[in-house]
């Protein structure tokens, strides 16, 4: 349900007149809409004929300044300011700044930042330490093979990368189990006994199902899942 809240209408200069079984909304005198009493709420009449004017209810700030900061597309204040100082612009009315102006929330939130991540530093030491993963799919057009998905497998400390292509979500866990076999025997005969300890990916149903997960378990791996919509 999509409710009105009387108290911000009459901030933005809304006039609200409530009766017994009606209400009427008006803007500097004129009739914007209808409300009929249905217990416990007023619920305006949309089926009644207004004249364009009731658009002006959705306005937040109607101020001279605020109406050109929008018709200059959005032009910050000190600008549209200067255009009618200088009168730069030929019949540009005289505008003045007030408190009511800069508060543009297509401006705000067009313009919010974020914060810089910090500089990544190294945390691995060997190989086979930490392994990314992330999975791309479904495809639209299946390849030749009938493949839909593809994962992506990278050594934190080699950036070692291993991609593998495959035809269902559920088919994670083997695809890792081939990538353990893999690297298993990249790493054979080392002098040092590489061991593939832990594995970051998002929170995918592909790695927290349970076949992945019970194959992180038998081996003995880490699972760690990022943070929800951070890289």
């Amino acid at each position: 349900m999509n409710l009105i809240s009387v108290s911000q209408l009459t901030v933005k200069g809304i006039d609200i007149s409530l009766k017994r079984k009606s209400a009427g909304i008006y803007h500097d005198g004129l009739l914007m809409a209808v409300a009929k009493k249905v217990d416990p709420f007023y619920r305006i009449l949309t089926e009644w004929n207004v004249t364009d004017a009731a658009l002006l209810i959705s306005l937040k700030d109607q101020t001279p300044t605020t109406l050109w900061h929008y018709h200059l597309g959005n032009l910050h204040q000190q600008a549209v300011l200067q255009l009618s100082c200088n009168e730069l612009v030929r019949e540009h009315p005289a505008l003045q700044a007030n408190k009511k102006t800069g508060r543009c929330n297509a401006c705000l939130k067009g313009k919010m930042i974020r914060t810089l991540f910090k500089p990544a530093t190294p945390s691995t030491t060997a190989p086979l330490e930490l392994i990314h993963s992330d999975m791309c799919g479904p495809m639209q057009q299946k390849s030749f093979g009938g493949c839909r998905y593809v994962l992506l497998l990278i050594d934190d400390f080699t950036k070692f990368t291993a991609v593998y292509f495959w035809k269902k979500n559920s088919e994670s866990a083997e695809c890792f189990k081939a990538y353990q076999t893999h690297v298993a025997k990249v790493h054979h005969g080392k002098a040092k006994n590489y061991v593939l300890k832990s594995v970051r990916t998002d929170n995918g149903g592909e790695y927290t199902g349970d076949a992945f997960q019970r194959q992180l378990r038998r081996c003995g791996i880490e699972f760690q899942s990022t943070v929800p919509y951070t890289p």
